[in-house]
């Protein structure tokens, strides 16, 4: 029975298969068409449904390129001889979002990237700083609270 690790493994399937780009509707159209399509007046029902759920999760396995503050990253996402450097990562081109393999990006992509990941550093060090003056704060007025 077809169950939704099955689905995954198709969907990365499709993907290591695909050289380049990797745009998210072309992704689930491929997937689409391994499958038979049911007849009857249900149809376009299933087809609906079907396709919905396949492309999230197609933009769920392509979602493993975003950029990750964790910790320590998955290794399978990394370029070997680095330790944060990925395989592949999103970027938009047209309005459309696709997963391109490091290799394939342009100096101008990876520069982008590059900014990008300062920005969202400096955010999230401003996060932790304005978390701890609220923590700080707070803690302080309940000390005041249970003085008076």
């Amino acid at each position: 029975m077809f169950n939704a690790n099955d689905l995954n493994c198709e969907i990365d399937e499709v993907i290591e298969a695909t050289v380049g780009k990797k745009p998210p509707d072309w992704i689930t159209e491929v997937v689409m068409q391994r499958h038979n399509q049911p007849d009857g007046e249900d149809r376009d029902f299933y087809l609906v449904c079907a396709r919905g759920y396949v492309r999230s999760m197609v933009g769920k396995r392509l979602g493993r390129a975003k950029l990750s503050t964790a910790i320590v990253p998955d290794e399978q996402l990394v370029l070997p001889g680095f330790t944060r450097v990925q395989k592949e990562y999103l970027i938009e081109e047209e309005g459309v979002t696709v997963s391109i393999p490091i290799d394939d990006m342009t100096d101008e992509q990876i520069a982008e990237k590059e900014a990008e990941l300062t920005v969202m550093g400096t955010g999230c060090f401003e996060h932790a700083a304005e978390l701890q003056r609220y923590r700080l704060a707070r803690a302080a007025s309940r000390e005041q609270g249970a003085q008076s």
